[in-house]
């Protein structure tokens, strides 16, 4: 995860990928990246543009590129150990899914939950719930972390996510989830 902000712009890029393994038989493949660009406004709102691209091949998404544009809501803003952010956008989605060889177009909406709660100097919460609502399918991502910084600017990251597509392809699984520990420097 990358983030840089200067002035009212700010962005951020997430990679995450998990490959597991289970008697040497594979059973979980899933990569993904976002680009976040946010234009602060008036009245803790702002503009955002995101781009994506997604590879889940056990719930049958061969690939998927998205790009939504929309607003978002920062609240608590005069609260420095909470905030919620409320985002709604419109977009697309592109997917070409594993049995079949055209592309889908799916137009729809995109509806995020950013919320963080700070304990305390070293432990930080986080809930995020994101839904892309289209004509095809849904798509929708949960994740919940515990931040905990154990010296300065090293922190260890316990994750618990959850993917749901309401209409997987014939025979994969309609919903995944993981937990996963990550080791993470600020600088």
């Amino acid at each position: 995860e990358v983030s840089y902000s200067y002035g009212v712009w700010s962005s951020d890029f997430v990679f995450s990928g998990i490959q597991s393994f289970e008697d040497a038989v594979l059973t979980q493949d899933y990569y993904e990246a976002e680009l976040k660009v946010k234009y602060a406004m008036a009245y803790s709102t702002y503009l955002f543009a995101l781009t994506g691209y997604r590879e889940d091949s056990f719930s049958g998404i061969y690939s998927e590129k998205k790009g939504v544009a929309g607003v978002g809501y920062h609240a608590f803003e005069d609260e420095p150990s909470y905030s919620v952010d409320v985002e709604l956008g419109y977009g697309e989605r592109v997917s070409k899914k594993v049995d079949r060889v055209r592309l889908d177009y799916d137009p729809g909406f995109h509806i995020g939950i950013l919320s963080e709660y700070l304990f305390s100097e070293e432990d930080l919460v986080k809930l995020n719930i994101t839904i892309e609502a289209g004509n095809d399918d849904d798509y929708i991502k949960k994740v919940l972390t515990w931040e905990h910084v154990l010296f300065e600017n090293l922190s260890v990251n316990f994750d618990y996510e959850s993917r749901t597509v309401t209409k997987p392809e014939l025979g994969k699984a309609r919903s995944d989830g993981n937990v996963s520990v990550k080791l993470g420097y600020k600088f």
